[in-house]
């Protein structure tokens, strides 16, 4: 699902999704300036960015009666499947000393809730100790080896003959496990449902013939897509973009048009400065429609207390949005990190849903940028209140 033309933009470091978040409707409007500060991510008109921001989190949001709550997200995306999908979950009922398997009833709670969405969706629940002969005729189809009978599979299809496909999901895909010595003696236990999204993304892969295609710029001080360097390389976020089942695509501005087959081109972690060329070709793809998401921060200038450009502040103004010259401090501190520009915010974030799943997550941020931003817009997340922004670079 891609909605067009949106704008998001973050600052800060990229291994963290962003600070303040600006939810603007239709117009050129964002945040009024304030005592406290909005490093920001922001989105303009209903963005994307609901996407990335929940794409991997973690969900733990039971309610006091352990029913489980599907987002919105999911229930745009299940509403929205043309085509019927089968899924079958094969896991034994028990494991170990006869404890009820965690994994098992996670599953069977998020699909009920699912298929009661949609009706597209046809749920089907194997024991193996009880179906195996069935078990193992389905684990053959999907070229399986039979190992997974006993940790357990989910299985995916959809369509027919040459239109068939198929995609499956293993235990580590959909949960995490708790650890310790509570976990020895009484069994696994799960301690957080990541299956929601991961079913999600398994039901467009199978269901969406054209995926969606980001393309990313390189050749400014971007970080590598197949860079697996902690803090810096982004080969984790080009798995999980495929994973959401969106190609990835380098971006070739030598060519005449280069951004005619991107849905939406990411701009991650520039350090140099973008072309006039380059520039001109980003303002064109916007102003059509095209889907922009920006990550990037303070950029210090070598030997100068300033911080660096880079070449698409023109752009981001013609939204609202303008880059100001100091770096958001927050005492909010980060393990391992400098005290000054490093901090930690686990809470804060509001009831919206492209940050919902947010909420309690602990996310880092480092080197964020003071934005200032004309009104009116939502504030979704900003620093805590003894956060400021320091001009003493």
């Amino acid at each position: 699902m891609l909605l067009k033309d949106q704008v998001a933009l973050v600052t800060g470091s990229t291994s963290g999704i962003g600070l303040g978040i600006a939810q603007v409707p239709e117009g050129r409007r964002l945040f009024p300036r304030r005592e406290r500060f909005w490093p920001g991510l922001l989105v303009h008109q209903a963005g994307h960015l609901a996407v990335f921001a929940g794409r991997h989190a973690e969900r733990d949001d039971w309610t006091a009666g352990k029913v489980y709550t599907l987002s919105e997200r999911a229930t745009s995306v299940l509403e929205n499947l043309a085509a019927p999908i089968d899924v079958t979950v094969i896991a034994p009922t028990t494991i170990g000393e006869g404890r009820p398997n965690p994994v098992r009833a996670e599953l069977h709670e998020v699909l009920m809730r699912m298929s009661k969405v949609s009706s597209a969706l046809h749920v089907r629940m194997l024991d193996p100790d009880r179906d195996r002969q069935e078990s193992e005729r389905l684990l053959d189809d999907f070229a399986l080896s039979g190992r997974e009978l006993a940790d357990g599979v989910v299985l995916i299809r959809a369509g027919q003959g040459t239109t068939l496909r198929r995609a499956y999901l293993l235990p580590n895909d959909l949960v995490t496990f708790a650890t310790g010595p509570e976990v020895q003696a009484n069994g696994p236990r799960v301690k957080a449902f990541r299956g929601e999204e991961a079913l999600l993304g398994k039901f467009l892969e199978v269901s969406e013939p054209r995926k969606i295609r980001v393309c990313y710029t390189q050749g400014h001080g971007e970080p590598a897509f197949d860079d697996l360097e902690p803090f810096h390389g982004y080969a984790h976020l080009r798995d999980l973009l495929r994973a959401a089942n969106l190609d990835t695509q380098v971006v070739d501005f030598g060519g005449p048009d280069p951004l005619h087959e991107c849905d939406l081109l990411l701009v991650a972690g520039p350090q140099g400065t973008f072309e006039r060329s380059e520039v001109a070709a980003i303002e064109a793809y916007t102003d059509a429609g095209g889907d922009l998401l920006l990550l990037t921060g303070a950029v210090f200038m070598r030997g100068r207390a300033q911080l660096a450009p880079h070449g698409l502040e023109p752009l981001t103004a013609t939204y609202g949005v303008r880059f100001g010259e100091r770096v958001l401090i927050d005492p909010s501190g980060m393990a391992g990190a400098s005290d000054n520009y490093a901090f930690t915010l686990d809470q804060g974030w509001a009831d919206h849903p492209a940050v919902r799943s947010l909420n309690m997550q602990p996310v880092s941020f480092m080197s964020a940028r003071e934005l200032s931003i004309s009104q009116p817009a939502e504030m979704l997340l900003g620093t805590t209140e003894r956060g400021w922004a320091e001009a003493d670079l």
